[in-house]
């Protein structure tokens, strides 16, 4: 059963309740004329209402509604910017053991050409270093080892450089699982930045 056909059996069985509760409202009314006897002024211990269960069921819906559009637009926004490559056909290679200096959140790679760890598990150096000459020949089916971790290379493509991290990750790792890793370098004489990306 889908998420779709779930939240409309959800709403069909609310509608229906309330439809039921108006019903049985009504027709005690109708029944139960206006009593002429005096009747002693008992408070019941508890009532039916609809209000909090309906607007926990609204704002459920809403918010799943919301968070659906929006990452279906955010997807399909993400995916039109990817620019796809053409792969070089040859055996799958090894790169490393490298070692990257943790540099958080650095404004950009390292000027003396070392492989830098941006992020935890995101790797960046200049295309002109050595390491971002060897990032730029990396294709699906590599190899690499840093600090110590081997992974191996699940894709590759070309990214705007007027981007976020949050686009790479979620085009990289959809389901935040934390463990892919990510190297990037400029792609020369362009605006587009490789990603190489694996776990």
């Amino acid at each position: 059963m889908t998420k779709e056909s779930t939240k409309r059996m959800l709403w069909s069985k609310v509608i229906l309740l309330v439809f039921v509760y108006s019903l049985v409202t009504l027709g005690m009314a109708a029944l139960n004329p206006t009593h002429t006897t005096t009747e002693p002024d008992v408070k019941p211990t508890a009532h039916l209402s609809f209000n909090e269960e309906m607007a926990s069921v609204v704002s459920e819906a809403e918010g799943q509604i919301y968070d659906n559009t929006f990452y279906a637009w955010y997807d399909a926004y993400t995916q039109s910017r990817i620019v796809p490559l053409i792969l070089n056909d040859r055996e799958s290679l090894r790169y490393g053991p490298w070692e990257a200096r943790p540099e958080k959140g650095t404004v950009d790679a390292s000027s003396d050409g070392a492989l830098t760890e941006w992020a935890t598990n995101y790797y960046i150096a200049h295309d002109w270093s050595d390491y971002g000459q060897e990032i730029l020949t990396m294709q699906p089916g590599d190899e690499a080892e840093v600090n110590g971790k081997t992974f191996t290379v699940e894709g590759i493509f070309n990214y705007p450089k007027d981007s976020f991290y949050e686009e790479i990750m979620r085009i990289v790792d959809k389901d935040a699982t934390g463990v892919t890793v990510v190297f990037q370098t400029c792609y020369p004489d362009s605006t587009f930045n490789r990603i190489v990306y694996g776990r």
